[in-house]
């Protein structure tokens, strides 16, 4: 299945969700597929407002759920990396935690952290 069939079926199934609470917010697993998605397309340069469209979402909602997420996990934002030859790095973390050294430096705290 392609990422048009795969956004027309998630599309589909937000759309016929049932929702309930005060928010009337949308189950978790859709939540989660949709940031699936949203993450996959946005990898392959897709603007976060055309995959919003596409699902028939607003853009700022999924946006909301992907941060939701990686505040669950605790996880760090991938990068990439520009130039190969900073005098130095600084590394955002989640809850607002900033690394700033070398990559040497920073990559053996990193290890050390777990």
């Amino acid at each position: 299945m392609n990422h048009v069939e795969s956004a027309e079926a998630l599309k589909s199934q937000l759309a016929s969700a049932e929702r309930t609470g005060v928010g009337r917010g949308y189950p978790p697993a859709l939540r989660d597929a949709a940031v699936e998605d949203m993450v996959a397309r946005r990898a392959e340069g897709t603007s976060l407002f055309e995959i919003a469209t596409e699902l028939g979402v607003q853009p700022i909602t999924l946006s909301r759920w992907a941060r939701k997420g990686m505040r669950a996990e605790g996880s760090f934002r991938a990068v990439r990396v520009v130039d190969s030859a900073p005098a130095s790095l600084v590394v955002h973390g989640p809850h607002g935690l900033r690394i700033e050294g070398d990559a040497a430096t920073i990559a053996e705290l990193l290890r050390s952290l777990g």
